[in-house]
């Protein structure tokens, strides 16, 4: 099936954060997670990145391999540092957990400096390399991809404190 791209040219890695919905069976789920994912601003919440959410149900079904093959970010520009799927799981878990990619391990596979990793010359994920995969709640997502970002903490260690 194809899928529409995913433009996040206007998106960095420290002012958002890419949500793929692919579910489409449970629209009060979605609208819940929706809420968690975008706090009222107040106090710290104020500085959190807002997310990029691609609600199109052309995405129904749709892998963590689609999304990322999708996934336009123009060259010279980094892009957000992480990316989730609001699929079935989330949508049914209590705590909404969405499946989260570390694009950043795609884009730098040997682990090398992760402040000067970027997208050269329009480079799209070749699906050769695999990502680290997890699950992160959508409450805690604006605050794990800042952490992603600043490299507070890595991928793996986010991953590890959802447990």
């Amino acid at each position: 099936m194809d899928r529409p791209a995913i433009d996040a040219s206007d998106h960095s890695e420290f002012d958002a954060f890419v949500v793929v919905r692919t579910d489409f069976d449970r629209p009060q789920a979605w609208a819940a997670i929706q809420r968690e994912l975008d706090p009222p601003m107040n106090g710290a919440a104020a500085h959190m990145p807002d997310p990029l959410l691609v609600d199109d149900p052309a995405w129904a079904g749709a892998s963590w391999e689609e999304v990322i093959a999708t996934l336009s970010v123009p060259s010279g520009q980094e892009g957000p540092s992480v990316v989730l799927l609001a699929d079935s799981i989330a949508m049914t878990s209590d705590k909404h957990q969405l499946l989260a990619v570390d694009i950043r391990r795609l884009l730098d596979p040997e682990g090398g400096d992760e402040e000067d990793v970027e997208l050269e010359d329009d480079e799209d994920w070749d699906g050769l390399e695999t990502p680290f995969v997890g699950k992160i709640s959508a409450r805690q997502a604006a605050s794990a991809a800042v952490n992603i970002a600043l490299g507070n903490l890595n991928f793996e260690e986010l991953i590890e404190a959802e447990v």
